[in-house]
């Protein structure tokens, strides 16, 4: 399963999180990641377990509350008081984008796009983990919005804010 999509991840570890069986949570996620090669087996299981960067690394993609809210007020224009509703209501600021990434105001500029993969969520988190200093702040938000963008939908998008918030 060369390349395989970030939206199956998405659907798989919502399959996990909506079953209270820890069998059946093995056996779904078992599953999916029999099917990845390696390279993408590791980053699954990483982002299955909330993480974005590798097990044991110093690193973090280090994305905090505020800036995923500015990236979710830019791409969506939701009102503070609207995302304020929604955190109160889900108390998870990635249901909260699920629930208001279908207002995106922007669009990627290659319409034909394929959509995310796993590897492409990697490689970018990788680039979030590297960036230090003076202007890293701006570079993590704008590669969050970059994932964002091209992401397929409210469960992609989910899964992207869940995996690169700083915990």
């Amino acid at each position: 399963m060369p390349g395989a999509k970030f939206l199956e991840l998405a659907e798989t570890l919502e399959r996990v999180r909506l079953t209270s069986k820890k069998n059946e949570k093995v056996a779904i996620l078992a599953a999916f990641l029999s099917r990845l090669d390696e390279d993408e087996v590791e980053a699954a299981a990483r982002f299955a377990t909330g993480r974005a960067t590798r097990k044991g690394s110093a690193d973090e993609t280090q994305v905090g509350y505020s800036t995923l809210v500015g990236v979710l007020v830019g791409l969506t224009g939701v009102t503070q008081e609207e995302l304020s509703r929604s955190y109160l209501r889900h108390g998870d600021i990635s249901e909260s984008f699920a629930e208001f990434i279908g207002r995106k105001r922007e669009g990627t500029l290659f319409a034909g796009e394929e959509g995310l993969t796993i590897l492409d969520v990697a490689s970018t988190f990788d680039r979030m983990t590297e960036a230090k200093g003076k202007g890293s702040a701006a570079l993590k938000a704008d590669l969050v919005k970059s994932l964002l963008l091209r992401s397929g939908g409210p469960l992609e998008a989910k899964y992207v804010v869940r995996s690169s918030a700083r915990r």
